[in-house]
């Protein structure tokens, strides 16, 4: 979805591009946010207060576990996916591949757990350490 090579107005051009797209389920933003390359970690993962906002994620490109879990949220937000207020973001380390940060847990799966996937939160549990899990408000991504 966004390449190395792409400025902060051309991720902006492909992001809004896509989440316009009618054809679009959950499985399919899922899949779609598997192809941003994860980068060392940029947000702090333990301090949702600290996280920007996912307009300036995705301008800076901020594409760790957590900025991409979060650009991925605002998509499924965008397109009618979320009904909730508060958002359920566990912090947890995936054993088999190694990325650490916050998934989005909804409807017992966790999203974002392995890029492209929707893990059901058992599986997810046995093949992660969980550090903690936090609630926020679903504003809080977008101020």
């Amino acid at each position: 979805m966004f390449e190395k090579h792409h400025t902060s107005q051309d991720r902006q051009r492909i992001w809004r591009e896509f989440r316009n797209r009618d054809d679009l389920t959950i499985e399919k933003i899922v899949e779609e946010f598997s192809y941003v390359k994860v980068l060392d970690r940029y947000l702090d993962y333990y301090t949702p207060s600290s996280w920007p906002d996912v307009f300036t994620i995705l301008y800076d490109g901020y594409f760790c576990q957590t900025g991409t879990t979060l650009l991925m949220i605002a998509t499924l937000d965008y397109k009618g996916f979320i009904k909730d207020d508060t958002l359920v973001l566990p912090v947890i380390s995936n054993n088999d591949i190694g990325n650490t940060g916050i998934v989005f847990e909804l409807d017992g799966k966790f999203l974002n757990f392995s890029p492209g996937e929707m893990a059901l939160k058992e599986t997810a549990l046995e093949h992660g350490t969980l550090f903690q899990t936090h609630k926020v408000p679903k504003k809080s991504i977008y101020s």
